[in-house]
């Protein structure tokens, strides 16, 4: 390897070896700065196309889990488990708890037949990093739903997910916006 102190009496060497130098370092902040972030990203739900969010989604849902809610799955994870790892919700009743800053609420069996109170029987996810997805882009990937629901100017649309419903809700398309993007994802235990 050359280096610059090497180079004292070639000038025209000197003068080539400078800009590449300056380019390495550029190139390389690039990469660190860049690159490597994305790698270590490239796994989560970030990097996906909107259509691989969607199947990520999907997956998700099939084991009882929503994207930013880590190894919380329904009928396995109870409300104090939520709380010994994520701290004080923001808001919590008998029958949920809320986190604002993970965007997400976990509705807990209270009241219901289940053997063991507390469990986690849904998740709303209202994950930011899904706001790039659209209706149209659900439909087409995840095909026809089991039924869909306009209520008070939101459309939901349902679909299985193993042995968990799915529901993922959009304000409600019209003519000024046909195909309106996420506004949150529900994952719940599948009655049927």
């Amino acid at each position: 390897m050359i280096s610059l102190f090497h180079l004292k009496g070639n000038v025209k060497l000197k003068k080539l070896m400078k800009p590449l130098v300056i380019t390495s370092l550029t190139l390389g902040g690039l990469l660190f700065n860049n690159v490597v972030p994305n790698m270590v990203e490239a796994t989560s739900v970030y990097m996906y196309t909107e259509k691989q969010q969607v199947q990520q989604i999907m997956k998700l849902a099939k084991q009882g889990k929503a994207t930013n809610t880590g190894n919380f799955r329904l009928l396995s994870t109870g409300k104090k488990d939520i709380i010994k790892q994520w701290g004080k919700p923001d808001k919590q009743s008998k029958y949920m708890i809320f986190y604002q800053k993970k965007e997400a609420r976990f509705n807990l069996n209270a009241d219901s037949s289940y053997d063991d109170k507390d469990l986690v029987i849904g998740i709303d996810s209202y994950d930011s990093r899904n706001k790039s997805i659209h209706l149209k882009t659900v439909e087409r990937t995840l095909g026809k739903p089991l039924y869909t629901v306009q209520e008070q100017g939101k459309y939901v649309i349902y679909y299985e997910a193993g042995k968990y419903l799915l529901s993922f809700t959009f304000s409600r398309p019209s003519k000024k916006n046909a195909n309106p993007t996420f506004l949150a994802v529900h994952v719940e235990t599948n009655s049927n």
